[in-house]
């Protein structure tokens, strides 16, 4: 009987140590997990195009840039949206040998039927120990206009996913768009020009009064939309319509009369 309960004894001491060891292993565990879920939230990346705005026609290439700052990548998916009514991708995707793996790249007949841009790229077995990181050129693309009249339009990130080459973790994103104004300039004497009637050329979209309403007036508006400008503020021309606020109304009067000279 005796024996019976010794070798109990030892059973259960063995249980007990065993458990002993497991629950601080389990908690480390648990410590790395939390800690690789934390970088994931801290890491950040952006996405974003070269130039970051361009003016049509004639046609201008296009870069798709990544700054992954100091963090390797492994893997990178994007899809770009753009109004294919509007502008158009001339040719294919030339993709660069930074991510030799090409897993996904949209043809130039996809891109310009559905307005959608789609690569997924990754890091080839004979690169694993030298991931690519910083500033990085994905691919080139040349756009032109798809339009006969002016318009604007913007080429989007609608899905970014990047992940380390170190690690299986996702890293935030960043995402900038590359806005496209299209300039359809009318010669003068065609029905190219507006009379003012006395008013000032600004209240016309011609905010720098130079004459003609293009690509200097619309930059004045975009680098202040959204603000309220006071009386006296060096760009309060911006503010067209005179409503308190650089807004959607003023770039609609700017885009109704783009292109066009004003006396």
């Amino acid at each position: 009987m005796s024996f019976r309960l010794t070798k109990k004894k030892v059973w259960i001491g063995l249980s007990l140590l065993i458990i002993s060891l497991a629950i601080p292993a389990t908690l480390l565990l648990l410590k790395r997990n939390t800690d690789t879920r934390t970088g994931a939230e801290t890491e950040l990346a952006d996405v974003f195009f070269l130039p970051e705005t361009a003016t049509l026609p004639p046609g201008q290439q296009v870069r798709l840039m990544i700054d992954s700052k100091q963090i390797p990548l492994g893997f990178v998916q994007l899809d770009i949206s753009f109004d294919n009514t509007k502008v158009k991708v001339k040719d294919e995707l030339a993709i660069t040998d930074t991510l030799k793996n090409v897993i996904r790249k949209s043809t130039n007949a996809e891109m310009n039927s559905n307005g959608m841009i789609s690569i997924a790229l990754g890091l080839s077995p004979d690169d694993k120990d030298n991931a690519p990181q910083g500033v990085i050129e994905l691919a080139t693309f040349t756009i032109e206009e798809n339009s006969t009249e002016n318009a604007a339009a913007m080429f989007q990130f609608t899905k970014t996913q990047l992940v380390k080459a170190t690690e299986p973790v996702e890293v935030l994103v960043n995402s900038k768009p590359l806005t496209v104004t299209i300039s359809k300039q009318t010669p003068a004497g065609t029905g190219g020009t507006t009379n003012t009637s006395g008013l000032s050329r600004y209240k016309y979209g011609d905010i720098n009064e130079d004459g003609v309403v293009n690509i200097l007036d619309y930059s004045i508006l975009f680098d202040n939309f959204g603000k309220q400008l006071a009386a006296g503020h060096q760009f309060k021309k911006a503010d067209i319509n005179d409503d308190g606020t650089v807004n959607i109304l003023d770039y609609s009067i700017l885009f109704d009369n783009f292109g066009k000279q004003i006396e």
